[in-house]
């Protein structure tokens, strides 16, 4: 492959891992303050499906940041692999775009179906590439994507819609690289690939 993005050191990991648990556990407590307003808010826009993603998105964050901080005292400054995490129901798909970042040497660190587990894992993660479908269960994917962009910066986001109606609402929720469902699943993780290489100004759509 022409493009290969640069490896980044074990410890530079850590530290935007610690920045993206610190950033969500601060919007924790904001919502915990406004526990009250949001209940209301939630009794009209289903408070059970936003109840449960926030539960679970929790889980997600707590079992990863247990997982890293058993095992910090291992931190060297050596490089580490690429790494990232997929987000779709179809898992065909998944596992071709995961065949091709690996083959690249990405370490492909989590795949799922549901948005509110790719959020809460990105947090911890901080990945450097995250693919989502917009059509996600319980947390959609677009706001996965935003998700994403607040609390790991670092990190390329690409999503992929039903249609070409959909790519001004993924690029709107600040996604770097757009597919729409005709884009074969090998082409996806090239240009994930070449996009983190070469961190275009404009947004991608293929």
């Amino acid at each position: 492959m022409d493009s290969v993005p640069t490896r980044r050191s074990e410890i530079d990991l850590v530290s935007r891992q610690l920045a993206g648990i610190r950033a969500w556990t601060a919007d924790q407590h904001t919502d915990d303050r406004d526990r009250t307003m949001t209940l209301t808010r939630e009794m009209r826009l289903d408070a059970a499906r936003r109840l449960d993603a926030r539960r679970r998105e929790q889980a997600a964050v707590l079992a990863r940041a247990a997982e890293h901080l058993s095992a910090s005292g291992q931190v060297l400054a050596s490089r580490v692999p690429l790494r990232a995490v997929l987000a779709h129901r179809n898992t065909w798909l998944r596992d071709r775009v995961a065949a091709g970042l690996r083959a690249a040497g990405v370490e492909v660190v989590g795949e799922f179906e549901d948005g509110a587990d790719a959020a809460g894992t990105v947090v911890v993660e901080q990945p450097d590439i995250v693919l989502v479908e917009d059509r996600l269960p319980t947390v959609p994917g677009l706001e996965v994507v935003r998700r994403v962009r607040l609390y790991s910066p670092n990190t390329l986001v690409g999503a992929q819609v039903m249609d070409g109606d959909g790519v001004g609402d993924a690029l709107d929720a600040g996604a770097q690289a757009v597919f729409t469902r005709r884009t074969p699943p090998g082409d996806i993780a090239k240009e994930l690939l070449r996009c983190l290489a070469e961190r275009p100004e404009q947004p991608v759509v293929v």
